[in-house]
């Protein structure tokens, strides 16, 4: 990332849906339990070679990590899984953890780079790009913002929280296409949240008129 982070003002509907998403976490919370290896990590305690220690003591400080992100203890959080990815850069879902964590620490810099990282292990899942989105967003860069919001939706194009963070960039911006359109209409045949749904009606409105408008005013006179 070239760009100096840019501060963003709060906007509507809800400042929660300006939350970034871990892995294997509650989307709502991050109080759930975080599941950031598997039964491979499990067989490396029991293994004494130096690589499996290394990643046997990653697995145990990213548990530590998960334990203080779930008790509000973020700077703690933040240490222990640089220190686990140090150990071992190549464990899913801990670049995600670790970033929506730089994220709320506004340390946008560092928390894209993380998010970067998570992408090229778990290159499927949508949750680092759509918070990608939502740094950028917050960091004062939409056209960035949207660019990943619509990766993160070509993953799962029904993911609710992408959908919300590219209406809001689309409102931001006063963007207004086709594109941005079909994701409204998708939108509300999805959403039940009584506020997102008054939202996402009056965008679909704004959007529309603007498109009709620029149609009208490219035709030949």
């Amino acid at each position: 990332m070239t760009h100096p982070p840019r501060r963003t003002p709060n906007l509507l509907p809800t400042p929660s849906a300006d939350r970034p998403r871990s892995s294997a976490a509650s989307l709502a919370t991050l109080l759930a339990s975080l599941v950031l290896v598997g039964c491979n990590a499990q067989r490396d305690l029991n293994d004494a070679s130096p690589a499996a220690e290394r990643s046997g003591e990653a697995y145990r400080l990213s548990l530590q990590g998960q334990a203080a992100q779930r008790a509000g203890k973020t700077v703690e959080a933040i240490d222990l899984y640089r220190r686990a990815v140090e150990l071992n850069p190549t464990m899913p879902g801990l670049w995600n953890n670790l970033g929506s964590l730089l994220m709320e620490r506004q340390l946008y810099l560092d928390a894209v780079t993380a998010f970067k990282r998570e992408i090229d292990l778990t290159p499927d899942d949508p949750r680092p790009y759509e918070n990608l989105g939502l740094t950028y967003f917050q960091s004062g860069y939409a056209e960035d913002a949207v660019r990943y919001y619509e990766m993160a939706l070509d993953h799962d194009p029904n993911r609710i929280e992408s959908l919300r963070g590219l209406a809001r960039v689309s409102r931001t911006r006063g963007i207004a296409d086709d594109t941005v359109l079909q994701h409204l209409r998708r939108s509300l045949m999805i959403e039940t949240d009584p506020t997102w749904r008054t939202f996402f009606e009056s965008e679909k409105l704004r959007v529309e008129n603007q498109v009709r408008i620029e149609k009208e005013n490219a035709k030949p006179k």
